[in-house]
């Protein structure tokens, strides 16, 4: 989360300096609250926490239903209003979205489902909800599920697999066969009939015919269809609903490392506009709620930004930032140090360690890290 001052105008009489302070300050009780301090005790007198995890989870169920929610459940903690958890609200128990007289405003989300032993209809009021609704129109919170799209496919494939599996077993195996001769007895006809509805093929498998009678197991005559064609084809409509696409490569006649590595950017492109949409979401209700009950309605509102999930090659990095180098465009400091082994998941940077470069000595070096990376507040 990172504080800001919301855009106010500030003085050279030390109102910048204080407003910097308090949103640190409010930073950092957001901060401490979301990520790790929901928490609360049982009625049992044990601890309860919810991890961010959970809250994202829950939050990433818009996918499948078109829309999910979770509720702020707060408690007072040192003079200080907390959130102890973000309940999650399971889109199947969500019966209606009552909105204001304006068309758009939500009122309260109405409920039916199980409270412990009771079924019981509940109403959530807006002001305690987060709701993530996909693909959001007007005041239709019910959004749309992503699978959706992949349903015909799914269904028809679903069929494929059920003719597949009823044409192996009528098939597969063969149908024994006797032709009787000329002149067969009743006698004769059942102990055919008992034959080939009872054969089972074991050590001592064998048949005694009478003169002019045959034996044979036929097989399929003529040509069936080929299933898998069919199959193959909605298995890619239904990765292409998702932006998977790259998940079919190796597994059909085309593609190549260069389109997997495109595809693979685009779908992880989709990934970052959903936990954007998350972030913004929660930073536009559940933060700012927090942010107001307990600082007031001036404080300066955190922000929630979500992490950069777009795939980059290790090399391609490398590579950009030798001929950035190289073409004078960058130095190296230690905000793109810093970036740097962040986007590769490396320690934070420190003093200790520092080893001297050519030409200097280990407190030069040590110095100059100083230098480049001052304390700063978290926030």
């Amino acid at each position: 989360a990172a504080g800001g001052n919301g855009g106010r105008r500030t003085g050279s009489n030390g109102e910048g300096k204080d407003t910097a302070a308090k949103a640190k300050e409010v930073g950092r009780f957001v901060k401490d609250n979301l990520f790790g301090g929901l928490e609360f005790r049982t009625s049992t007198g044990g601890w309860a926490t919810q991890s961010w995890e959970e809250v994202i989870r829950n939050a990433l169920l818009m996918l499948p239903f078109g829309c999910a929610a979770h509720e702020d459940v707060y408690t007072v903690d040192k003079g200080m209003l907390r959130l102890r958890m973000l309940a999650d609200l399971l889109p199947v128990t969500f019966y209606r979205f009552q909105v204001d007289d304006d068309g758009r405003t939500l009122l309260y989300l109405g409920q039916y489902g199980y409270r412990g032993g009771r079924f019981e209809q509940v109403s959530v009021p807006a002001d305690k909800l987060t709701v993530f609704t996909f693909r959001r129109e007007g005041a239709n919170f019910w959004g749309r599920s992503t699978l959706r799209p992949a349903y015909p496919h799914w269904y028809i494939k679903n069929q494929l697999y059920r003719i597949d599996a009823i044409g192996a077993e009528r098939n597969s195996l063969g149908v024994p066969v006797i032709i009787m001769p000329p002149g067969f007895s009743k006698e004769d006809h059942d102990a055919a009939v008992n034959f080939v509805t009872q054969l089972a093929a074991h050590e001592r498998t064998g048949v005694v015919l009478p003169n002019g009678a045959t034996f044979e197991i036929l097989g399929v005559r003529g040509t069936l269809k080929d299933l898998a064609p069919s199959i193959q084809h909605h298995n890619e409509q239904i990765s292409m609903q998702a932006l998977a696409m790259f998940m079919n490569l190796g597994r059909t006649q085309s593609g190549s490392r260069s389109l997997g590595r495109e595809q693979t950017k685009f779908f992880m492109l989709s990934l970052q506009n959903v936990a954007n949409k998350i972030a913004e979401q929660i930073t536009n209700t559940t933060i700012r709620r927090l942010v107001y009950y307990n600082f007031g309605l001036d404080a300066p509102c955190p922000k929630l930004i979500a992490a950069n999930v777009q795939a980059r090659a290790l090399e391609d990095i490398v590579d950009a930032l030798t001929r950035f180098a190289q073409a004078g465009l960058i130095v190296s400091d230690y905000d793109l140090r810093a970036f740097i082994r962040k986007e590769l998941a490396l320690p934070e940077e420190t003093s200790e360690g520092v080893v001297a470069s050519k030409g200097g000595t280990a407190a030069q070096a040590r110095t100059k890290s100083d230098d480049e990376n001052p304390v700063a507040a978290p926030v």
